[in-house]
């Protein structure tokens, strides 16, 4: 693949990511102590801890979507053409 390429693949990874990301915050506000209840019944965890473990687990993932698509896309694109 060309550096072109490459750059338009992470490109649109850091997009779609990102795009989950904020739909997963956006369930995550728009649930609230719902989803926990439920989550509570179904994974026998408390209300209080499951919103715990809902931003840990998004904090996570966008440290992921930074080191893993956002970074090599921006490397790519500062990076001279040899």
């Amino acid at each position: 693949m060309t550096r072109a390429q490459w750059s338009a693949f992470f490109g649109w990874m850091t997009v779609l990511n990102i795009g989950l990301l904020l739909l997963a915050w956006l369930f995550v506000w728009l649930l609230g102590p719902w989803g926990a209840e439920l989550a509570q019944r179904l994974l026998s965890v408390p209300p209080a801890t499951m919103q715990d473990i809902y931003v840990r687990w998004l904090a996570m993932y966008e440290l992921f979507i930074y080191a893993f698509n956002l970074v090599p896309w921006l490397a790519l694109k500062l990076v001279r053409p040899a």
